[in-house]
């Protein structure tokens, strides 16, 4: 008898547990948009930007390249746009992407971190990395560059990324000035962008 109660109390704890679980998913992917902070242009505001800087950081592209946070200067603009290798519609905004790192020469620049092929202490995944490269070089044939999160970003600035793909508007050192989730055409990414030129 005891051990029929003891599984019963066992039984609703976790049940309960996968309640609140389940809950907080929900309003952590299925948050309305204007729950979430939508602007006139549609995109999914993140309330967390005030402040916010990629700071100082040195990556590797998904060729091999190594570089730091000077990639970001020269450029008024720079659109970070944060993917992943299972993302239909991050794949599907890649070439919109690509026209506006075209569009507006040395003003604005576009860059991508492709999240999954790495996980938060740098450990790369070469079966990801194999399939990232496949979809910039084959599938999308962009010519901006796709980056390695390093494990200093992935503790700080995407630390809080929850849905992808995520984008930010930063100026040349970094600080982020807008972003937002959700993909987005041309001409969408434009009207974004020139607020800040």
């Amino acid at each position: 008898m005891k051990t029929k109660i003891l599984i019963y109390i066992i039984s609703v704890v976790i049940i309960c547990g996968l309640v609140l679980t389940g809950i907080n998913f929900y309003k952590n992917v299925f948050t309305s948009p204007s729950e979430a902070g939508e602007d006139s242009n549609g995109a999914i505001k993140n309330e967390k930007t005030e402040d916010t800087e990629f700071g100082n950081f040195t990556v590797t592209s998904i060729t091999g390249e190594e570089v730091t946070s000077e990639i970001l200067k020269g450029h008024k603009v720079n659109l970070i746009n944060i993917w992943a290798t299972y993302c239909g519609p991050c794949i599907n905004e890649m070439p919109d992407l690509d026209k506006i790192d075209k569009a507006y020469g040395d003003e604005v620049q576009v860059i991508g971190f492709c999240i999954d092929i790495a996980d938060r202490k740098g450990n790369v995944d070469s079966d990801l990395l194999e399939q990232a490269v496949k979809i910039v070089n084959d599938v999308t044939q962009v010519s901006y560059p796709s980056f390695i999160p390093s494990s200093d970003l992935m503790k700080g600035v995407l630390s809080d990324i929850f849905a992808v793909p995520t984008s930010y508007i930063t100026d040349e050192n970094g600080k982020v000035l807008e972003s937002f989730i959700g993909s987005k055409k041309e001409e969408e990414l434009k009207k974004l962008i020139e607020k800040y030129l």
